[in-house]
């Protein structure tokens, strides 16, 4: 949820609270509680989907996390055997290019691990026939080629998931129905309370601003502490 959805939540709520605060003036319209259930159950159901829509990422963030840390493990003895066949034979241009330790690779961003990745694969599979005495075979280069196109897709599919509007649009449709509500009958209802009942009016038109909201929350914490 982005941070402009979040202040509109923050809203609908104090809005909410400052009604339910004063039963007693809004009871003479009968149809103020209808359009607050209403309401209620629209931010429920945005909160519900902006849950299932982080837990998604959370799980797709974990998932591709575990299959960088097995590229790593993977990646290690590679660019390990690559540095010391270079440096026993004193191959100054490939020492330098393989010179990488576990810890460098996890300081990485992923984008710079694929890139390392993919160099450290080209050049193991240029010299494979002089590195089976440092334990790496094809069969070794074929499984962390493997992983490693699993990583890259594993981050496609996270980053189309980040950008796809069609998993926001119910979050979307949600909030112009909250707005709607706020505005079709909230207002309305408060607008035929202002004559009698212009401190709760402006009070309303204050809380319903989201530019006061950390005001609000401050007096609201204020309240509380006093409590």
């Amino acid at each position: 949820m982005s941070e402009n959805e979040q202040n509109k939540i923050d809203m609908y709520e104090a809005v909410l609270s400052l009604l339910a605060e004063n039963k007693d003036i809004i009871s003479g319209i009968p149809s103020f509680n209808w359009a607050i259930s209403k309401l209620r159950k629209a931010i429920d159901e945005i909160k519900r989907e902006d849950k299932m829509i982080s837990s998604e990422t959370f799980n797709m963030t974990i998932q591709t996390s575990k299959i960088k840390d097995d590229l790593i493990f993977n990646l290690v003895p590679i660019a390990s055997a690559l540095f010391n066949f270079a440096k026993a034979n004193n191959d100054l241009p490939l020492k330098e290019k393989t010179r990488f330790s576990q810890s460098h690779f996890v300081r990485m961003l992923d984008k710079e691990l694929i890139e390392k990745a993919d160099l450290l694969i080209l050049l193991a599979e240029k010299n494979i026939g002089k590195l089976k005495s440092y334990h790496v075979s094809n069969a070794s280069l074929s499984n962390v080629k493997g992983i490693l196109n699993t990583f890259k897709s594993s981050l496609d599919s996270k980053i189309a998931s980040l950008i796809s509007t069609s998993a926001l649009t119910p979050l979307t449709e949600l909030f112009n129905e909250s707005d709607k509500i706020l505005s079709k009958y909230l207002d309305v209802y408060m607008e035929n309370l202002m004559e009698e009942n212009e401190e709760f009016y402006d009070e309303y038109l204050w809380t319903r601003d989201t530019e006061n909201l950390d005001d609000k929350k401050a007096l609201m914490e204020l309240e509380e502490d006093e409590q």
